[in-house]
């Protein structure tokens, strides 16, 4: 059984103005969602490949398939980004960490 919104069937004659917008605004934002995370595997493979560039598209979509499914097991973790980089001493790199 389904729940929510899918679990309501209506024709697209039944819907009011309110629900008609409110259907476009959730699949509009499911394309941003999607587009983001594409966005976002985009730059991390560029830094993590530098190399690989627009060269070859196939290598791109492999590794971006990759880091979707490393993602999905939770194994992608991003760091906390420092922007302070007064570092003065080792000492203070490390406590840093």
């Amino acid at each position: 059984t389904k729940r929510g919104r899918e679990g309501v069937l209506r024709g697209e004659t039944e819907l009011d103005q309110q629900e008609r917008k409110r259907l476009r605004q959730s699949k509009k934002a499911a394309r941003r969602k999607a587009r983001k995370e594409k966005q976002a595997g985009e730059r991390l493979i560029s830094r993590l490949e530098p190399g690989l560039g627009l060269n070859n598209p196939y290598e791109k979509r492999k590794m971006r398939e990759e880091l979707a499914v490393a993602r999905s097991r939770g194994k992608v973790t991003t760091g906390e980004q420092d922007m302070n980089g007064k570092y003065g001493s080792s000492g203070t790199f490390f406590q840093r960490l």
